[in-house]
């Protein structure tokens, strides 16, 4: 039922608010009074087409608002289906710019013009002197022959039958469409598969390699660097570790005279302890570093192969490289049970097709049974 309508810049309409009352309106008036231009602004409304001929000022837009009061007419699961915001007091408004740009909206979310219509066929059948629409829509006789055989608990469940078996019809076609991009790509995903993972990348591996790939390129100046410290720490007579010992053997010729003196000669000893640590590990780590022309270039071939990978897929880690290996290893497993996948959702489609071919059946028998009466 429509509670409220809203014109303006329409036609000859400058602007006009109407509410119907409810029960039986009439608007009567003379021949070009403007009764029709009422009725094709309020066909807008449910879907028809518009142009900018239709504007009373070309330099403003026009909007046509109907306020429909819809909480007896189920319209709940089409609202649902088309994602809209369902309110008992509908608002659907037109809007044509001066350019001729039209829109729709339901409730404020924007529609197209299908979904208009759709919505329109529900709430309102206009027609002209000497039509009967509605009388000869085949849908609105079935309504009919329904209502009279009293289908309803019927028809809802043909519905939700014909629901399920529009859902696996879908499911079948998009795995059958999965199937058939999945397989045009085997071939390629096969190979890049085959390549990351001949690579048996580790995680962390990067890090390491481009550490340890500095060390070997700069072998030589370490080791005369670590030599050199090594020298100024303890390998020369005038070293570090030798002036420490040489104080701490002068500090404790005095120790006796005063607890500090005696805390100094432990803090210079402490430090020799420290320093001969440090000597030792550098030693270590200068005995390590050598010159190694072969791993050299194995440690070069192996970051410029996950260089070159990384640059190929577009990513800058180790860890992502994994994961399109992952991706790949699943899409392949994926074509592996494609068979089986593909068995069970036709299986799925069977069965919803003779459940909905069973309850339409019953449907049409019922239907036919009733239509002598009618």
């Amino acid at each position: 039922m429509l509670k409220h309508l809203v014109i303006k810049n329409y036609a000859l309409i400058r602007h006009l608010e109407m509410s119907p009352a409810t029960g039986l309106n009439i608007i009567t008036g003379e021949t070009g009074a403007g009764k029709s231009i009422m009725l094709g602004a309020v066909g807008l409304l449910l879907g028809n087409r518009a142009d900018t001929r239709v504007l009373y000022d070309e330099d403003e837009k026009c909007v046509i608002e109907g306020t429909f009061a819809i909480g007896a007419y189920a319209l709940e699961k089409f609202f649902e289906e088309e994602e809209l915001d369902y309110e008992a007091d509908c608002v659907i408004r037109r809007e044509i710019s001066p350019k001729g740009k039209s829109r729709a909206f339901v409730n404020d979310t924007p529609v197209t013009l299908d979904v208009l219509n759709q919505l329109g066929d529900a709430l309102m059948d206009i027609h002209s002197q000497h039509e009967t629409l509605l009388l000869g829509d085949q849908r609105f006789q079935l309504s009919l022959v329904d209502a009279y055989a009293g289908n309803a608990s019927l028809l809802e469940n043909y519905k939700l039958a014909y629901s399920d078996y529009s859902k696996a019809r879908k499911a079948l076609e998009s795995l059958r469409a999965e199937a058939r991009s999945l397989q045009q790509e085997a071939e390629f995903n096969q190979f890049q598969f085959e390549e990351l993972s001949r690579m048996s990348l580790q995680a962390a591996e990067q890090e390491g390699l481009e550490e340890e790939l500095q060390v070997l390129e700069n072998a030589e100046e370490i080791k005369r660097r670590l030599n050199e410290a090594l020298e100024a720490l303890g390998r020369s007579e005038l070293s570090a570790s030798t002036m420490l010992g040489a104080g701490k053997q002068t500090l404790q010729a005095i120790t006796g005279f005063s607890p500090a003196y005696g805390a100094f000669a432990e803090r210079l000893n402490n430090l020799l302890i420290e320093l001969n640590d440090l000597e030792q590990e550098m030693e270590r780590e200068e005995e390590r570093v050598e010159y190694d022309p072969e791993r050299t270039q194995e440690v070069q071939q192996r970051l410029s192969e996950i260089y070159r990978l990384q640059q190929k897929h577009g990513v800058k880690d180790i860890a992502s490289l994994l994961r399109i290996q992952e991706d790949l290893d699943g899409k392949l497993q994926k074509i592996g049970n494609l068979d089986e996948s593909t068995a069970a959702a036709e299986a799925s489609l069977k069965k919803a097709e003779e459940h909905m071919l069973q309850v339409a059946d019953e449907l049409s028998t019922r239907r036919a049974a009733v239509m002598d009466r009618i």
